[in-house]
């Protein structure tokens, strides 16, 4: 037996279950690398959170067993999906293959870095620096406007349209020209995504999925090896202070010099200033999850967190917005006040899951 991460790593395979209730799916799952590559490969079918499931069960199999049983349930998905897609679309099947590998990659390297002891704050400021170097690098290599950046990279991305029960137009994309309906009431007003930052938005997304795609993973070998240990986990995640100086200096700089660009669009300003707000709401939200747990609150209040973070945009978008800017006014000021220490020495608390 071995210890990796803070939770006990078997050599060969995990127990079932440490607890009163048993987990069929997880030990079916863990059973060998073949019943993991089955489940996972049939997970791409769930509609919409698929390939999140998918990736969650390989990172489970490296947090488990390690990088080397990782990549070989990542390969193994990976294979029988090129065999099965491989009739239905050539195409699909060489445009998602490389990218699932990439995902694949990042997922047990992550996972991996987990299992040897690297915080959940250290993990997500490190994914965060990552992404952010590579906003960098697609300014340097595409310098001029937002809409042009935006074409080149997302060029088959269809415009948002606002609902309108008067209109029947179908999606457009970056290439369709004009709208000639423009000017008639009954017409559709898209919302112009050519100069959004949507650079900032791709790299945002894909280290939130990365975190979440953790989250499950580790959440599922708590689940076998060590009860309650995720909770305590997250609600310690902190992305300290080191990385809050530089993400401060970073953004002055670039704010900087978007203010005095001729072209104000061009500036890495907007996509760095996503991804670095994306990352402190995740500290916000443990910050709230430490404060229900340690005020033994309703698990209601976090239901209604996270209805306002999800469906809040399209349900009440100014309401929405005032809960993510609390999340992120939390988080920022968590890394210098440390508000749990500080519960830590006032109330006592438990050590329960929540």
């Amino acid at each position: 037996m071995r210890v990796r991460g803070g939770a006990v790593g078997p050599a060969r395979r995990p127990p079932l279950h440490r607890g009163s209730k048993p987990v069929p799916l997880l030990g079916f799952i863990t059973r060998s690398r073949y019943h993991a590559m089955g489940v996972s490969f049939l997970s791409l079918s769930v509609p919409a959170f698929g390939m999140l499931f998918s990736l969650a069960i390989i990172g489970l199999a490296t947090l488990l067993h390690g990088v080397k049983e990782g990549i070989g349930v990542g390969v193994g998905t990976v294979l029988l999906a090129f065999l099965s897609l491989s009739f239905i679309s050539q195409q699909w099947v060489t445009f998602h293959i490389p990218w699932h590998l990439s995902l694949i990659f990042t997922v047990v390297v992550a996972c991996g870095a987990l299992r040897i002891g690297i915080s959940w704050g250290n993990l997500l400021a490190g994914a965060t620096a990552l992404a952010g170097i590579g906003i960098a690098v697609i300014h340097l290599q595409i310098p001029d406007s937002a809409e042009h950046r935006n074409q080149a990279l997302f060029r088959d991305l269809p415009l948002m349209e606002l609902p309108d029960l008067g209109a029947s137009q179908g999606p457009k994309t970056f290439d369709d020209p004009n709208d000639p309906d423009a000017n008639d009431a009954n017409a559709v007003m898209p919302i112009d995504l050519g100069s959004s930052p949507l650079v900032g938005i791709f790299m945002a997304t894909f280290v939130i999925l990365l975190f979440v795609t953790m989250c499950l993973a580790r959440y599922a070998q708590a689940v076998l090896m060590n009860p309650g240990g995720f909770g305590r986990e997250f609600r310690a995640l902190d992305l300290g202070r080191r990385f809050t100086i530089v993400t401060l200096a970073l953004l002055s700089v670039t704010f900087v010099s978007s203010v005095s660009s001729s072209d104000p669009k061009s500036g890495i300003f907007q996509d760095l200033f996503i991804l670095a707000a994306s990352v402190y709401i995740v500290q916000g939200i443990a910050l709230a999850h430490a404060l229900v747990k340690r005020y033994r609150l309703q698990g209601t209040w976090l239901f209604l967190m996270y209805t306002g973070i999800f469906l809040g945009p399209f349900l009440l978008p100014g309401l929405a917005l005032l809960i993510h800017l609390a999340l992120l006014l939390a988080g920022f000021s968590d890394t210098w006040m440390n508000y749990r220490a500080r519960l830590t020495h006032r109330t006592p608390g438990d050590d329960e899951d929540r």
